[in-house]
């Protein structure tokens, strides 16, 4: 739910003043940002042997999907 929240107000805020430019620079960096994040967190996550066994085969992006 966080990063849902980031992602919107990273896209909202500049999008209310009209500054599309702006809206799609941030909003690349972002993606960048959290790409590596998430790879990182899901990399020590997978450390955790209860963490692994409960988690490997579950969706977490997009539960159900992804």
């Amino acid at each position: 739910p966080n990063y849902l929240v980031v992602i919107l107000e990273i896209a909202a805020i500049p999008a209310v003043h009209g500054a599309w430019l702006a809206v799609a620079g941030l909003s690349l960096l972002n993606g960048l940002v959290l790409w590596r994040r998430i790879r990182t967190e899901e990399a020590a996550l997978f450390e955790v042997p209860a963490w692994r066994a409960a988690f490997a085969h579950k969706a977490r992006f997009l539960p159900g999907v992804f």
